[in-house]
């Protein structure tokens, strides 16, 4: 059985619109989604364009060739425009509304492009190839620093795209001349429209997906961190250093664990308040956060007690590690009304041992850090140098 052409437009079109709708119904349910806004504006301005082009020999030519080619680019432009508003990027709007004015100005006013359907094709397929790229480019790069397992599926379907319009530019370079009536029925329109089809179908589960997997990313972010340091809570550092350790282990690396707690903390609430307190721990995890690598996990594990764990570290660096924190904090200051005030921290540091867990290599852990307190606290202590003072 062949497929209808003017069927497979049609259901095209109907596409558009039912995922240009959806995706606007879905922004409203969060407005702060403004690529989503964009991507169902992108949808109905296809499924418009769509819709002249299906009138074509019924509707004025430039309403059906002219204005609807320039929609179904403005189509494009917007898709691209709200990926980068997703990415949180830049959007170019002169770029956005020049490029479908420039091809409608091409299909119309332009002779050797608008009285030749081959070339309106090409040029067609030439400029939906260009965002197509321009769109890979973009989600490339916001891969990079927002890793999203389906944003890896929008990838592989603009590289679709951009085969589909590079050999749809070039076969229709070679037909030149031909008329309008052979291109029609030949049966590479029918398979052109069907891919089409495909295209926008997968493009919009696909970010639809996305966009789900980022705000499911955030709520386990929201679940896992520290509602006033922004540091993992416990919980959270359970999850992500179950896998640190079993990828040290896997790759035979060293694996150690920091527990570090604020000195004489409860006199600083009693003495400069709770406020005060709260913004020395903000302080207290925010310069820790800039002095670990981006792979060290950083967690508030209790009160003024935070844990660090670091990954492909032996005792000696991690003890080193624990000096530089430590050396670091002594010079924080933070303001609470008319004094300024700091304070010191205290660090144990322990290696895991071979198959140890998580829980026991922390609580050896702190035992040194009980060492550290004992000997006078602004210290840094290792499991090598606990002595019969620290506890059983």
């Amino acid at each position: 059985m062949s497929l209808h052409l003017p069927t497979l437009l049609i259901v095209t079109v109907l596409a558009y619109l039912v995922f240009g709708l959806f995706q606007i119904a879905m922004w409203q349910l969060r407005r702060e989604r403004e690529g989503q806004l964009l991507w169902g504006f992108s949808n109905l301005a296809g499924a418009l364009g769509g819709s002249l082009l299906l009138l074509r020999g019924m509707i004025p030519d430039f309403i059906s060739i002219a204005l609807a080619n320039g929609l179904l680019i403005l189509a494009h432009s917007l898709m691209w425009a709200g990926l980068r508003r997703f990415s949180g990027q830049p959007v170019h709007w002169w770029l956005v509304w020049a490029a479908p004015l420039l091809l409608a100005g091409l299909f119309w006013g332009f002779p050797p492009v608008a009285g030749n359907p081959p070339a309106r094709t090409c040029v067609l397929a030439l400029f939906m190839l260009l965002f197509s790229v321009a769109n890979f480019a973009d989600a490339w790069r916001a891969q990079r620093l927002e890793p999203l397992v389906m944003r890896r599926l929008v990838m592989t379907v603009f590289l679709v795209t951009c085969v589909f319009m590079m050999d749809r530019a070039l076969y229709m370079l070679q037909q030149s001349g031909s008329p309008a009536e052979y291109l029609l029925i030949h049966p590479r329109q029918t398979l052109s429209a069907l891919v089409a089809l495909l295209i926008v179908t997968v493009w919009n589960l696909s970010i639809l997906m996305m966009a789900s997997e980022r705000l499911a990313n955030r709520l386990t972010s929201l679940a896992h961190s520290d509602g006033l340091t922004r540091a993992l809570n416990r919980m959270g550092f359970r999850a992500l250093a179950v896998r640190q350790v079993q990828r040290c282990r896997r790759d035979r690396k060293p694996i150690s664990v920091l527990l570090l707690d604020l000195d004489h903390f409860k006199k600083i609430n009693d003495n400069h308040g709770h406020e005060a307190g709260d913004r020395l721990l903000c302080a207290f995890a925010a310069t820790m956060g800039e002095m670990i690598r981006p792979g060290d996990l950083l967690a508030r594990y209790g009160g003024e007690e935070f844990c660090v764990l670091l990954p492909e570290t032996g005792l000696a660096e991690a003890t080193a590690v624990g000096e530089r924190l430590r050396e670091r904090f002594a010079t924080v200051r933070i303001r609470a009304d008319e004094a300024v005030i700091g304070t010191t921290v205290s660090i144990g540091v322990a290696q895991f041992l071979g198959g140890e867990m998580i829980d026991d290599a922390v609580s050896r852990a702190d035992r040194a850090l009980y060492q550290a307190k004992h000997r006078g606290r602004n210290r840094v202590e290792t499991t090598d140098t606990i002595t019969e003072l620290a506890p059983a």
